[in-house]
């Protein structure tokens, strides 16, 4: 007799063994069959009868009669251990996967039931992240299994997550009220509760900002600096604050064409105002336009979601200046580059140029090619710390950048693909045409002389959004406009040919697929309603002293709408491309083959954190999935279509 034949008929000995000894025939213990591929099945005293070894086989009954059978080769033992649950050993939230987090939470774990956390955003879509007491343990939720730091979800209510390891299943009535009750297996998992205190839902008003200025003095430029104290109450939301400050006004026509003005805040050190990233310099954004409380907030929003570089936060607040109420402003940090603006390591070498038909920055060019209005923001020539850098090199710099796009040449060299496909797959997505003029269009680099790519970015200034340069309107029309066709103004041809580089399209594809299969689009929708519900007491405040009569809970359910249709619009009339394809500038580590890979099971996962299939084939695992990126055994593979 050979050696497997050997194992085979002590395996099939000590089963009977086991039987006719050791496990009980009739009910009164529950029963573990411990499966030779990792599995357990466990019956429940309430339900077992009796187990029988019969022609082979192993043969559970439950009490309806009801009969489970196994093969005797797929049976390593039974047993009356239950195996033990795994435990959620920590959970929270970091800012570095949750960017509109002002600081880390950390959520308390009562017992082994109760996940419970305080959060003060505005936002609640988060990604968590927790350990497990067993490295083979997963975590359940919504028909989906979570992946630590990369699944996101909402949390605006609470999430009941179980937790358990694949293949562990436990008997249960799957319909116990009817008479001819049946018997399923459901997986053995622990229940946790999670639960989001959501301190917005707490609130009776947005932050107050209150600006005393010395002798009562009110901003009349852009230019000077009034000395001032300010206080900043977080209303129970957000961290307060108090400190010096000097104020002076900001803007374009945001200060030229409105009483209800924009300010610059200056500090003499860094502060985290509202939680929000450290920095010196502050602005108080206006939004004076009708309708326009809400379109900064939505679009800095979609910025974040759809990946824009240096997206800036935003928290609404009631403004007073020398004890009088001046309206409902948006707190962000000022465009530069500092944490709360262009956070990079370090700026000596750095460059931020401004495209902006007003011409009128102190240090200013026309592009050689395209002809485009060049206002160089930083480095300012005139402070006494003289930059390294000079007016030539930034020139030149951008001169080779743009004539690039003109002779149509590769642009890797000369710009960051990817970032620029998301800056402009943005702004078509919210129809901002000041690009097109262009206006408060911004690009960087950060080390001049060191081929480092421009880089678009930060978004800014998105009052002419979201249909409103048509008529203006907010959220009314423009859901099928033709982007970069709509306006032949100064700026359209550069952009028009930079949008059409193969690059840049293919990069735009992957962009648009990535914000909508991994929900971007219904995180932004969620965002309209829990911005408004909490912004809502201020926009009724600013409209008692402004001229806004806008009826904004009809403008979030008109925006709502407004994003899906223009999302569907633009991503249904793009080019496709296969997303194996690397995009230039992209490092990828994704396989393009289907390997065949060792274990004897594979969980497979989406790159949204979807468990799509449980203990498959490690030859068959891709069988019936549709083309796309899978993450399988820790290794991305790109299954292509048949």
């Amino acid at each position: 007799m050979d050696r497997s034949s050997c194992a085979g008929l002590l395996h099939t000995l000590w089963l009977y063994l086991l039987f006719m000894c050791g496990v009980p025939a009739v009910a009164g213990d529950t029963i573990c069959v411990y499966c030779s591929n990792g599995g357990v099945d466990i019956y429940p005293v309430p339900y077992f009868q009796r187990l029988q070894l019969t022609g082979g086989r192993v043969l559970i009954y439950v009490r309806n009669g009801q009969q489970f059978s196994y093969e005797m080769s797929e049976v390593d033992s039974v047993s009356t251990q239950v195996p033990v649950l795994p435990r959620l050993l920590s959970f929270g939230f970091e800012t570095q996967c949750n960017t509109h987090l002002f600081s880390d939470v950390e959520a308390r774990i009562e017992g082994d039931s109760v996940v419970g956390a305080t959060i003060g955003a505005v936002g609640r879509w988060l990604t968590p992240t927790f350990a497990l007491s067993d490295p083979q343990a997963i975590v359940h939720y919504n028909g989906r299994d979570l992946v630590s730091r990369s699944s996101r979800h909402s949390f605006s209510r609470t999430a009941d997550y179980a937790v358990g390891i694949p293949a562990q299943r436990i008997l249960y009535p799957s319909n116990p009220e009817t008479p001819a009750m049946q018997y399923a297996f459901q997986n053995y998992v622990r229940h946790y509760a999670v639960r989001v205190r959501w301190l917005t839902d707490e609130a009776q008003q947005v932050p107050r900002v209150d600006i005393n200025i010395e002798n009562g003095r009110m901003p009349r430029d852009r230019t000077t600096y009034l000395r001032a104290f300010i206080s900043i109450d977080g209303a129970g939301v957000f961290p307060s604050m108090q400190d010096t400050v000097r104020i002076r006004g900001r803007g374009n026509s945001s200060w030229t064409q409105t009483q209800k003005k924009p300010y610059r805040l200056r500090f003499a050190t860094r502060h985290r105002l509202l939680g929000m990233p450290p920095g010196k310099n502050w602005v108080l954004l206006a939004n004076f336009r009708t309708g326009s409380l809400l379109a900064n907030a939505i679009g800095m929003k979609a910025s974040q979601l759809m990946g824009a570089a240096a997206a800036n936060h935003i928290v609404p607040v009631e403004l007073y200046m020398n004890g009088e109420y001046r309206g409902s402003y948006m707190l962000t940090g000022k465009l530069g580059f500092s944490e709360n603006g262009i956070d990079i390591e370090d700026d000596t070498m750095a460059a931020l140029l401004e495209l902006d038909s007003n011409y009128d920055g102190t240090y200013k060019f026309y592009s050689s090619s395209y002809d485009l209005p060049v206002n160089i923001m930083s480095p300012n020539f005139d402070e006494e710390q003289l930059s390294p850098l000079t007016f030539d090199l930034i020139r030149d710099e951008f001169n080779a950048f743009t004539d690039a796009v003109r002779k149509d040449e590769p642009l890797e060299q000369h710009l960051d693909i990817r970032a620029a496909a998301s800056y402009m797959a943005l702004n078509e997505f919210i129809n901002n045409y000041e690009l097109m003029h262009p206006k408060s269009t911004y690009v960087y680099n950060e080390h001049l002389g060191a081929e480092m790519p421009w880089i678009f970015g930060p978004t800014w200034d998105l009052d002419y959004t979201f249909g409103y340069d048509t008529n203006q309107t907010y959220f009314k029309v423009g859901t099928t406009d033709d982007y970069f066709y709509k306006h032949r103004v100064n700026a359209y041809l550069f952009w028009r040919r930079l949008r059409a580089n193969p690059s840049i399209d293919r990069a735009t594809y992957r962009i648009w697929t990535e914000f909508l299969q991994e929900d971007g689009l219904q995180e932004l929708q969620d965002f309209c309603d829990e911005y408004y519900n909490y912004a809502r007491p201020s926009l009724e405040h600013n409209m008692t002293i402004w001229p806004d009569s806008t009826d904004y809970a009809t403008s979030i359910a008109d925006a709502k709408l407004w994003l899906q249709q223009r999302a569907e619009h633009i991503y249904s009339h793009l080019n496709t491309y296969p997303l194996d394809e690397e995009d230039p500038g992209e490092e990828t580590d994704i396989e393009t083959t289907v390997p065949t890979i060792e274990p004897l099971t594979v969980d497979v996962y989406s790159l949204q954190g979807y468990r799509v299939k449980t203990s498959a084939s490690p030859t068959r695992w891709h069988e019936g999935l549709p083309p796309g990126i899978y993450l399988v055994n820790g290794r991305k593979i790109l299954l292509r279509a048949s």
